[in-house]
């Protein structure tokens, strides 16, 4: 460049002499240039601008000759120099930009085993085998990853364009896992994502995994494990079996539920937590036969029952006389009875909705002697019981007679001239009318 500059000095100096020579007659012209300038940029700047292996300068250059051709050389670390011809005429102002083309290398990247990801600056270039074209000059660091291996990194460097190759051995990073269960072929799920039943078997890399076990009928149950490279890891879970739940339901409701003769409410009726077994469930409801059923309880799942309950009923039907006769049925009062067509009989008094079964039935009356008369009445179900009439003897009237004798007594039937009368139980006497000073009804409150 030197040798350039030199010329390039020399130059200017006979252009400037010529000039004044020129210019010292009035009647001279002006002579036209006879120098060029130029400018040399490349792309990145900062290149060197040689000339005959001299270093005229760096991008961006500029300089003023005289017209010539001549050759440069643009240079730049970790790029390909290039050789350009430059051709330049008198008065010429040129601009030469030129592209770089940086210097890049090529690695090959393999891993025993192979098909391992190779991550580099967080992205995924690959997997191994692979070819990185086309990679500036510079250090490199990869990372390799494949699983049941630990992960590795790499490093290279490009320091030309020869291809090089790297490889890398990988390292096991697997333990293996037995899993059994009590009880078995639980569904196993790793990390929540579903493998498999017990007992279970499976190779797992290094590291810590939550297990899940489920199985219908028994709670899930939950832990961790920690697994270490080349080791071999036994693992048993005890499950917990679910409750079960049991609904009652009875055509009518209402009626008594008992689990294994213990009392658990009315229906209808819901019952959880039950443990998983077989349970007798009884259904009672008055007027009702008694119903049981067995049920089976299924861990975890939910049963029913439905009883329809038939009816056990049947009735008594009395005649009781007198009439204003209390009726009672195992002590308990049932009602009057009441005066029917004859005044003397009282009408049909009917109990109903009773369970089959043996009853007594008191009548009694304050005036009948004996005040009270029980006899036995068997209910069938289905059925009305009739039983006999009941008579209790009980005084209905007021008897004087012409002598002055008073008596009280019951009237069992009278005539126009004759009355049928009893003073005392067990005695019917017949008196004629023309014997009889007044006969009257006995009244009372009640009647």
């Amino acid at each position: 460049m030197k040798t350039l500059n030199y010329i390039f000095k020399i130059s200017l100096a006979v252009v400037f002499i010529s000039s004044l020579l020129l210019t010292s007659g009035c009647d001279k012209k002006p002579q036209p240039r006879v120098d060029a300038t130029f400018k040399i940029t490349s792309n990145p700047d900062g290149a060197s601008v040689l000339f005959n292996d001299h270093e005229l300068g760096t991008t961006p250059y500029s300089d003023r000759i005289k017209p010539t051709t001549i050759i440069i050389k643009i240079a730049k670390s970790n790029f390909k120099p290039r050789w350009e011809r430059i051709e330049l005429k008198a008065g010429e102002d040129k601009t030469f930009n030129y592209d770089l083309t940086p210097i890049t290398g090529a690695v090959l990247l393999v891993s025993r085993p192979d098909n391992a990801k190779i991550i580099i600056n967080g992205e995924v270039k690959g997997t191994t085998p692979l070819i990185l074209q086309n990679q500036p000059l510079g250090s490199y660091t990869a990372k390799l990853e494949k699983p049941g291996f630990a992960p590795r990194e790499v490093s290279w460097t490009i320091k030309d364009e020869c291809p090089q190759e790297v490889i890398v051995s990988l390292n096991s990073n697997v333990g293996r896992l037995t899993l059994t269960s009590e009880p078995s072929h639980a569904q196993v799920f790793i990390n929540g994502a579903p493998r498999g039943y017990t007992p279970f078997k499976c190779e797992l890399e290094e590291g810590k995994y939550q297990l899940k076990l489920e199985k219908e009928g028994f709670a899930a149950i939950e832990d961790y494990v920690n697994i270490l490279r080349d080791q071999n890891l036994d693992k048993s879970l005890t499950m917990s079996n679910l409750p079960g739940s049991l609904e009652v339901t009875t055509e009518p409701s209402g009626a008594d539920i008992s689990i294994n003769d213990e009392p658990h409410g009315v229906s209808p009726l819901k019952l959880g937590s039950l443990a998983a077994g077989k349970y007798v469930v009884k259904a009672a409801k008055n007027t009702f036969d008694a119903v049981t059923k067995e049920v089976v309880i299924v861990s975890g799942q939910k049963s029913s029952v439905e009883f329809i309950m038939t009816k056990n009923t049947g009735g008594i039907d009395l005649v009781i006389n007198p009439p204003g006769t209390t009726i009672y049925l195992n002590g308990k009062v049932q009602g009057v009875t009441q005066k029917g067509e004859n005044p003397m009989l009282s009408k049909v008094f009917q109990i109903r909705g009773i369970n089959a079964g043996n009853y007594e039935v008191t009548v009694a009356h304050k005036r009948g002697v004996p005040d009270t008369k029980t006899v036995p009445v068997t209910v069938t179900k289905g059925q009305i019981a009739r039983p006999k009439p009941i008579s209790l003897w009980v005084a209905n009237a007021e008897l004087k007679l012409k002598d002055g004798k008073v008596s009280m007594g019951l009237l069992y039937s009278e005539s126009t001239d004759k009355i049928l009368f009893g003073p005392e139980p067990g005695v019917k006497v017949e008196y004629l009318r023309d014997e009889i000073d007044y006969l009257k009804p006995i009244i009372t409150g009640d009647e």
